[in-house]
């Protein structure tokens, strides 16, 4: 029986011209899982989210989409939110309460269900699922698989029809992926519940699809069985995201039926080898290099919180010059907590994180999560406002914006605004701001999350050529292909330490879970098969490895590793040499004054002139590290405008008060000269753009500071508030 049909139907988002799907007509029977695959971009994840009209976005549409025989648009909202379950790719987009059993129960309690019934289903959906153990637990304490089973609970609950999943993999270590597609095929085949769902990792999810659904330009290529699909992508960029099985049986010729699965792969190797005379493969042994670790944590260990377990349990890992290190573990091991750690987000609680070349400061990191770094409407203001906060000259700026756009694909994304892209292309946008500071340590969390097997390939390249250029690269991933791939070494993490180390055909030769798809298939039957390029070797299919010319990695506008020094101009020792003056003369005039308000006046213009000295001459390097406000680019006329406001009228304030209330009322002039002092601050504030970590932190100062005066208050001549403002301006450092 039908249960969901389109009919030449097609969508565009709003303002835009090109149609993002394309005269889509498919049929899916009650029963059925399909498996969506194409290219990031393609349409997949938008014509999932118009199979459930209360998630699709806004946008035009011409056709028609039906469910259960009826126009889908006309179902009301809780029809839909029963018959039709949707979980998203990001677990954590997903949950909407705080406890496990409330956002088991959640959808039920919406729609009215009394007490027995809700208690009746969540204890039988709590033991299908096996979450008994974690009923009352908090979502927070919870992995990323057991958050996606949660969120497929929390639909299924509901009694769907229908259940539509977007990447639901992509967080999940290999064994949690595993587990969860077994018990998605399990609802479907025992339930009956019609499952469709897109993918890029198709290894796994591959021999459980009955049809296999191809789309590209936002159009349904093909609809075909999972053995046959490898024919009709023969030729395609698509293809080597198909499972090694049927790339491996398509690519050489022979006459036995296609294997969808590893232990069917095993049978038609055992029967192609005898038939071939295949032999063990032998790789040359290119010996050891020595490398120069750049980065080192010595027994690191870090906990989120006192009642909390350790994340690392002393870590310790080298990081080398002009390497690919890989870092794999399930979900919950410490691999992010280390990344966090690398580049000092998170300080360790014990041990030591060393960085052995002072001049590898600038460590690049690409989040988990792409979105929390997009600031701008449109991908090219992004790219712009990055290069604003690093001081790039306007000259090269509109280069340096076209080379990245160009690495990384998005041409035809410049004016999209990032949150429209789809996952994989908001990841290259993403690391795209990434690599206009050029770094020289490169943090990767999850790079491949979202992209499509020629984005990997493209990805692989791009990191190679940065890697050769000396930088030093990490890798956290649960892609096993990728990064047997494109790694020198892997790293294994359980339980916050390393628990295995070595190059790619060592470590994943000696693994049972955590190794590649060719090792499974061929270990027993022909020795020394690991990677996927071994396999193909095997039978003479070997493939010419992407290149990219187009890769520009040599720094332009940033600093080499020497640090170079800023000549001083003359125009600032001009004006050291006036204020330094102006600051004896003050001394010379102290000496001469007995008049308490007066002494102080030129105590304070003291201060002032010797500050301008220093400021005039002081070195200005925006490359430093230390500072953050450095990087904020405030134009001059606000500069000389706040300085007037400090320097002249603050002073005029305290100086005509003095003698108009006679030394009196010293409170009024002090309030005065505070909105004064506002005054400045909020001008200088507008054109800085501070961002909300530094306004909290002013203002933590600014309580410390009235905390302490009220403190000390016995000691007239202890000054812990100009203690305190020494040490803010230190810490910030100069504003330029």
């Amino acid at each position: 029986m039908e249960i969901i049909r389109a009919e030449n139907f097609s969508f565009s988002y709003p303002g835009s011209e090109n149609c993002v799907l394309k005269d889509i007509s498919f049929s899916i029977k009650n029963g059925d899982f399909i498996t969506i695959c194409g290219r990031s971009g393609s349409g997949k994840s938008t014509l999932l989210r118009n199979l459930k009209p209360m998630i699709a976005p806004k946008g035009t549409k011409r056709g028609s989409i039906f469910f259960e025989g009826n126009i889908v648009w006309d179902r009301d909202e809780i029809e839909q939110s029963i018959k039709i379950g949707y979980v998203s790719q990001n677990p954590e987009n997903q949950v909407v309460t705080d406890k496990v059993w409330h956002e088991l129960v959640f959808g039920l309690e919406s729609l009215g269900y009394n007490s027995n019934e809700i208690r009746s289903k969540a204890a039988e959906m709590a033991s299908f699922f096996g979450i008994q153990n974690w009923f009352y637990k908090n979502v927070c304490e919870l992995s990323g698989g057991q958050k996606q089973i949660l969120n497929l609970a929390s639909v299924l609950i509901m009694n769907p029809s229908v259940i539509i999943l977007d990447e639901p993999t992509s967080q999940l270590d290999p064994i949690a992926a595993q587990d969860f597609l077994m018990m998605l095929k399990r609802i479907n085949t025992e339930l009956g519940i019609t499952v469709i769902a897109a993918e890029h990792h198709l290894e796994d999810i591959y021999s459980i699809s009955d049809r296999i659904f191809f789309m590209e330009n936002g159009r349904i290529v093909f609809d075909a069985a999972p053995d046959s699909a490898g024919g009709l992508l023969k030729g395609n960029d698509f293809f080597d995201a198909l499972p090694l099985p049927v790339r491996i049986h398509t690519e050489v010729e022979n006459d036995y039926k296609c294997p969808i699965t590893v232990k069917d792969a095993r049978e038609w190797l055992k029967k192609i080898s005898i038939d071939k005379g295949i032999e063990d493969y032998k790789i040359l042994d290119c010996g050891k290099v020595k490398k120069e670790a750049v980065i080192e944590l010595k027994n690191v260990w870090y906990r989120y919180a006192k009642d909390l377990p350790d994340a690392l349990c002393g870590l310790s890992l080298k990081v080398n010059k002009s390497e690919i290190l890989a870092v794999l573990g399930g979900n919950g091991a410490g691999k992010t907590t280390a990344l966090s750690v690398i580049c000092g987000i998170l300080k360790p609680s014990r041990g030591a994180v060393i960085v052995r070349d002072k001049n590898y400061s600038s460590i690049g990191m690409l989040v988990q999560n792409p979105e929390s770094m997009f600031v701008k409407d449109t991908v090219e203001e992004d790219l712009m406002y990055t290069l604003e906060m690093m001081n790039v000259p306007e000259s090269e700026k509109k280069a340096e914006i076209e080379r990245v756009i160009k690495l990384c694909g998005l041409e035809n994304f410049k004016s999209r605004h990032p949150y429209d892209l789809s996952g994989g292309e908001k990841q290259l946008a993403a690391l795209s701001k990434i690599l206009l500071s050029r770094p020289k340590v490169l943090l990767l969390d999850e790079p491949t999350k979202g992209l499509d097997i020629c984005w990997k390939k493209k990805l692989g390249v791009i990191l190679k050529k940065l890697k050769d250029s000396g930088t030093a690269i990490v890798i956290v991933s649960h892609d096993i292909e990728f990064c047997s791939g494109c790694a020198d070494r892997c790293v294994l993490l359980f339980n916050g330490i390393a628990a295995a180390e070595g190059e790619p055909r060592k470590f994943f030769s000696g693994n049972n879970f955590y190794t590649t798809c060719a090792d499974r298939i061929c270990r027993g039957i022909i020795d020394g098969v690991v990677l996927s390029s071994d396999l193909f070797d095997v039978f003479g299919c070997k493939k010419e490895e992407q290149d990219n010319d187009d890769v520009n990695i040599s720094p332009s506008y940033r600093c080499e590793d020497k640090k170079v020094k800023k000549p001083i101009k003359k125009k600032n020792i001009l004006f050291c040499l006036f204020f330094a003056a102006l600051f004896l003369v003050m001394i010379a005039a102290g000496n001469f004054v007995e008049n308490p308000y007066a002494l102080s006046l030129i105590q304070i213009f003291q201060i002032v002139f010797a500050g301008g000295a220093l400021f005039s001459i002081a070195p200005s390097d925006k490359n430093s590290k230390n500072s953050y406000l450095r990087k904020k680019k405030i134009k001059n006329n606000t500069q000389i405008i706040s300085f007037i406001v400090t320097a002249f009228i603050i002073f005029i304030t305290a100086f005509v008060g003095n003698f108009l209330f006679d030394g009196r009322k010293y409170y009024i002039i002090g309030i005065i000269i505070i909105f004064e002092l506002l005054f400045a601050f909020f001008v200088t504030l507008e054109k800085a753009r501070f961002k909300a970590r530094d306004i909290v932190a002013i203002s933590a100062i600014c309580a410390i500071a009235v905390a302490s005066r009220t403190a000390f208050y016995m000691l007239p001549q202890f000054k812990p508030v100009a203690a305190i403002v020494i040490i803010s301006a230190i810490a910030f450092g100069w504003q330029e």
